[in-house]
């Protein structure tokens, strides 16, 4: 993908005692391949047999050893997405952080997710989707209005809480897509 001239960014997934060491080597590894990345605090997102609280590893945290490592300063990069980045001062690559539990982003968030098989899922923290190949096939002149009131009707925020004994969600992260 690099070698075709894509632009790549790599997503990691904190999960407490479990790769909590690796994030020095993970933003060094994306610096010496000219990656951006981001950090993202795991969510109650499909049924797991451990406690999501278990695993829950703050991006505060991380952000915190990555600045004492390389030293951080805000980056001029702003998407349409919930990361926040920022360049390190040691290899001026990008970082970002998503903090999806820490600090509820839902209001920025202007995101849907189609999967291959054409589901729509309008937010990461419900169950709701909508199947827009039923929608095509009944409705081609309306599919723009339908996926426009979608959009305009997404939540004000999601009810993630790693202290939730149960997950939110009723499907994992890769049956959504990002």
């Amino acid at each position: 993908a690099q070698k075709a001239g894509l632009e790549i960014k790599i997503n990691t997934v904190l999960l407490k005692k479990f790769n909590e060491d690796e994030i020095i080597k993970m933003v060094e590894w994306c610096s010496f391949h000219n990656f951006k990345q981001s950090f993202i605090e795991v969510m109650p997102v499909g049924e797991l047999k451990v406690k999501r609280s278990s695993q829950y590893f703050p991006v505060s945290h991380a952000k915190k050893i990555i600045e004492k490592e390389f030293g951080l300063e805000k980056s001029l990069i702003k998407t349409n997405g919930p990361s926040r980045y920022f360049k390190t001062k040691k290899f001026q690559n990008t970082v970002g952080f998503i903090s999806p539990i820490s600090n509820n982003f839902c209001s920025d968030c202007n995101r849907i997710r189609v999967t291959s098989n054409g589901i729509l899922y309008p937010c990461l923290g419900e169950n709701s989707s909508i199947d827009l190949k039923e929608i095509i096939e009944k409705n081609k002149e309306e599919f723009s209005k339908i996926i426009e009131k979608i959009i305009f009707n997404k939540p004000e925020r999601h009810s993630f809480s790693i202290e939730n004994e149960k997950h939110v969600v009723d499907r994992f992260m890769n049956a959504t897509g990002g």
